[in-house]
């Protein structure tokens, strides 16, 4: 790509396409979105370089895949200069790499620009959006469209079992999940939107309930040739889009939804069966592999896109039961002294109390709960509802948050929301090392230890299995 050495302007930046660029640097490569489009672009013969600031198991893995990825700000290895940087949202505007690109005349995109890029070059987009469920709905899609035999692309934001966090086999689809942090999901332009749920999730970007609607609702609607698909059990339908727009497709329990879910059963402990209807006509029953209730709806949503692309049902409902999940997602990590442990990415209190459902029906013991808050932000906005979230577990144990963008003068510490809990069986750490050997103390035989948060609280599993 030839250079100029006049500041790059906004509309040059928005008119580059993917054959315009040879080369792609990632700043935040070992990111779960980022990695994923930086093995995209390994997948299209793209050239690949990045840095993340700490090593882990995905920049090995780039660089394993042909990546050139290294650790810490170090400017001086961007030679030769890339066609284009991408950067995560959790990079700041005054890291040395982005404005060494930027003094140079690098164009650089923020990861949802860059996501929305990629997308133009697919036949058809899938994008899935919701503050809850997203990760699961976009994975078992993309197992569905795998066993279908499919020329597609999957953009995950977990790791996939079977398929990792990037499967593509070809360009007819996209899949991809539609993030609402920073509105980020309208950045795309998806042929089939699909939203599971919508909750205050994200404090910093919202001021409130109706402006995260509004966001969602210019999701699902600014294109009138969109195929616009919601969940007609959740809040954000009945109160806000119920009657509202006829061109809306639903699935739901409702007698009254395009696709209707019905006969739902625990088949085993926390493991539920159900069958779906298309417009009464019976469509299929499925058995899943993965647990808890709120899975039926994530499932329901991946089912009803793969019918209306034309995927036969036996086919789809072999690939729904076969389906093993996300890891992060209820992942069983081993056995300490008879206690069964699991990882869990909830970090909302709605997402708690789902996982906290599901584990009481599995646990034979006591259920005990190790929980790091996610950003002061939303600790803050959400304080009264986490502080009952975790009202059904035997005990809880806080560990100190995890800020990631923010620092403390934007809302409350977990210490704060410790004091706030209302299980009175609740105890603070200040790290997990503490916590670990607290732990292995007090775990007994039956008992089950759920490890919950979006933070790098997995360590914990690490240290007691």
């Amino acid at each position: 790509m030839a250079r100029t050495k006049l500041k790059l302007s906004t509309y040059y930046i928005s008119m580059l396409k993917l054959s315009d660029i040879n080369s792609v640097h990632f700043i935040g490569a070992g990111g779960i979105s980022l990695s994923a489009l930086a093995k995209l672009m390994l997948k299209l013969g793209k050239k690949v370089s990045g840095s993340d600031i700490c090593y882990s198991q995905t920049v090995m893995e780039l660089n394993e895949e042909g990546a050139r990825i290294w650790i810490g700000n170090q400017p001086r290895l961007l030679s030769p200069l890339p066609d284009l940087a991408v950067y995560s949202s959790a990079v700041p505007q005054y890291d040395k790499e982005l404005v060494y690109c930027r003094l140079n005349n690098v164009p650089t995109m923020e990861r949802h620009e860059f996501l929305a890029l990629c997308a133009k070059e697919f036949e058809c987009v899938i994008a899935i959006g919701g503050t809850h469920g997203k990760t699961t709905a976009c994975a078992l899609t993309g197992h569905i469209f795998k066993c279908a035999q499919k020329s597609f692309c999957a953009h995950i934001g977990g790791d996939a079992l079977g398929m990792g966090n990037l499967y593509y086999t070809g360009k007819e689809y996209f899949i991809t999940e539609a993030c609402e942090y920073k509105k980020s999901l309208l950045s795309l332009s998806p042929h089939i939107a699909v939203v599971l749920n919508a909750e205050i999730d994200h404090p910093d970007t919202y001021a409130d309930i109706e402006e995260i609607y509004a966001a969602f609702d210019a999701f699902l609607f600014s294109d009138k040739n969109r195929l616009a698909l919601a969940n007609s059990d959740s809040v954000y339908y009945k109160q806000h889009l119920q009657n509202q727009n006829s061109a809306l497709l639903t699935f739901g329990t409702s007698e009254h939804s395009d696709f209707i879910l019905s006969d739902i059963q625990e088949y085993a402990d926390g493991y539920f069966s159900f069958s779906l209807s298309c417009r009464q006509s019976p469509l299929l029953t499925v058995k899943l592999s993965i647990p808890g209730i709120h899975n039926i709806y994530n499932a329901s949503a991946a089912i009803a896109v793969s019918y209306m692309l034309n995927i036969p049902p036996d086919t789809i409902k072999e690939a729904a039961q076969s389906f093993k999940g996300v890891r992060r997602r209820f992942e069983y990590k081993g056995m300490l002294k008879g206690a069964d442990i699991f990882h869990d990415y909830a970090h909302h209190p709605s997402e708690i109390r789902a996982v906290i459902d599901c584990a009481k029906k599995l646990c034979k013991g006591r259920l005990l709960v190790a929980f790091q808050p996610h950003t002061f932000s939303r600790t803050s906005a959400l304080f009264d509802d986490f502080a009952t979230a975790f009202n059904r577990c035997d005990e809880v144990y806080l560990v100190r948050e995890y800020s990631a963008r923010e620092n403390g003068c934007q809302g409350k510490s977990a210490y704060e929301l410790f004091k706030k809990l209302h299980n009175k069986n609740s105890y603070y750490f200040d790290d997990f090392i503490t916590l670990a050997k607290h732990l292995v103390d007090k775990l007994s035989a039956f008992d089950m230890l759920v490890v919950m948060g979006a933070g790098d609280i997995v360590k914990l599993c690490d240290l007691l299995v």
